[in-house]
This record gives structure tokens, C-alpha cells and sequence, in this order.
């Protein structure tokens, strides 16, 4: 099984839930008392991809497929629950993008069926103050996550200026994720009911992926990177960036231990 490793950043508001989506993510737990990021954090994810045979091509216009396929198999707590939408947008490319997300035939030449993919995470600081080093975590990834808090409207504002700068400075080489997190507090006021419903929009507008997520209750958590894994899968070379990071150089400022819980799944995918 051949074994790949892919630069992925966190970015997003202080506040927003990055460090919790983390925690979720490796730990399958859940924190309120989760100290803010200072700098950076590290940790790694990996997605072994037994078999994607039958899903290299999604029909235009059907964004319901993923989900669908997703409720064969059975939640845990970081799967995502029957009946939460996850959207899958391509309509809409930029003219001047060179990266059009999916509906895309598999190039059989780059194709392996069998592949691990090893996500190495950086987790950036959401704080003002560290804006400007932002740019040394994000620069030549693979993938990016955008996080917002659907009960706080500015955040998507920004997560619109994470995007666009990611865009710049990868030439629109990197696979975007917008996350609505916070999707437990849905209806508890106006505002988050309009947060989402804008984030859809603009997700649709700009031709990005759009997930709801919740690292309270691990809603949709580990979809992400079902859908990032699936993303690379279609042309692993072209994602391989050479951007291998060593995590004894980098910053932690969360404890997290990637090797402390082991999640399986009965669909294409098992995770570690």
C-alpha cells in the first residue's frame, strides 16, 4: 500500500473551535477549557483507502452522493449522523482557477486504489497578532480547513479572507474546506440560522467544499477528511507537494496524541 503524506492547515478565528476540531479529531473527545493555540500546533491523521472503486467519478449536479454513500455505513462519534447535510459544490468554477473541486473523471495514469494518506496538520493561532506568521504554516499545502463558528457572523467574513489568501499564495493548488462548526448551536439564535445559510452561499459561489461540523458532539468530524482523502485519491501526485513536516521542529501548544484511539469504519475508508 503506498503511503503519502499531505501538508493540511487549520485556519480560522480564535475561538471558532479549531483546537476542539482537533481534539475531536484525534482523541474523540470533546474540551471547553481548550487553551488558545499560540504560534502553531502539529499532529498528524491517517486515512488508509482500501478500495475507491466505484466512487472515482461523481455525477454534476447530484451533491447528495457522498452523503448518501456515508449512511451505509454506522455513525460513531465522529462520523457523521444520518440526515446531516454535508454539501458537495463544483458549480460556479473561477475562470482563472486552475483547480476545479471533483466532477472530474480519475486520471487512471496517477489513480491508486490502495493508498494511505497521511495528513500532517498544522493547527494555526487564531489571535490578531498572529496574522502575519499565518502565511509559514499555509504556504505550499495540500489541503486547507477554514473554520468558522456559525454563532459568530465575522467569522465567516474572515474565513473569506483565509480563503482568498490561501489562493494566492498556492496559485489555487490547494484543496479548500470551509467547516461550519458549531452546527449544535443551529436555531439557538437568528443569527446562526443566517451564518450558515451564507457560508452555503459563498462555499457555492466559490467553488469549495462546505461541511457542518460539530467538535462538541463530533458531528461530521472525521467527513472531512473522508472527503479531502477521496479529493487527493483522484491524483495523489498531483497533491504531493513534497512538504513532509518533522513534528520535533514545530510548536505544540496542544498535548494531542495522535496514537491514543483507533477508529474503524465499515465504508471505503478506516481511519487512525
Amino acid at each position: 500500500m503506498a503511503r503519502r503524506s499531505y501538508k493540511t492547515v487549520l485556519l480560522g478565528d480564535a475561538s471558532v473551535g479549531k483546537s476542539s476540531f482537533a481534539v475531536r479529531l484525534t482523541k474523540g473527545e470533546f474540551s471547553d477549557n481548550t487553551n488558545s493555540t499560540i504560534g502553531a500546533a502539529f499532529f498528524t491523521y491517517t486515512v488508509h483507502c482500501d478500495s475507491m472503486a466505484g466512487q472515482t467519478k461523481l455525477q454534476e449536479g447530484d451533491q447528495n452522493k457522498l452523503l448518501e454513500n456515508s449512511q451505509q455505513s454506522q455513525p460513531d462519534s465522529g462520523r457523521r449522523p444520518k440526515g446531516l447535510e454535508a454539501n458537495y459544490y463544483r458549480s460556479g468554477i473561477d475562470a482563472t482557477s486552475s483547480y476545479t473541486p471533483s466532477g472530474n473523471y480519475v486520471n487512471s495514469s496517477s489513480y491508486e486504489e490502495n493508498i494511505a494518506i497521511k495528513f500532517d496538520i498544522w493547527d494555526t493561532a487564531g489571535q490578531e497578532r498572529f496574522k502575519s506568521i499565518a502565511p509559514i504554516y499555509y504556504r505550499r499545502a495540500a489541503c486547507a480547513i477554514v473554520i468558522l463558528d456559525i454563532s459568530s457572523p465575522p467569522t465567516l467574513q474572515h474565513a473569506a479572507f483565509w480563503v482568498n489568501q490561501i489562493r494566492v499564495a498556492n496559485n489555487n493548488e490547494t484543496i479548500i474546506v470551509l467547516v461550519a462548526n458549531k452546527i449544535d448551536l443551529l436555531g439557538s439564535t437568528p443569527e446562526t440560522v443566517q451564518t450558515l445559510a451564507n457560508a452555503k452561499a459563498y462555499a457555492k459561489e466559490h467553488s469549495i467544499f462546505f461541511v457542518e461540523t460539530s467538535a462538541k458532539t463530533g458531528q461530521n468530524i472525521t467527513y472531512v477528511f473522508e472527503l479531502l482523502s477521496q479529493e487527493i485519491s483522484k491524483d495523489p501526485y498531483r497533491w504531493d507537494k513534497n512538504t513532509a513536516v518533522n513534528p520535533k521542529t514545530c510548536s505544540k501548544a496542544l498535548n494531542i496524541d495522535p496514537n491514543s484511539s483507533t477508529k474503524t469504519s465499515k465504508s471505503c475508508c478506516r481511519y487512525l
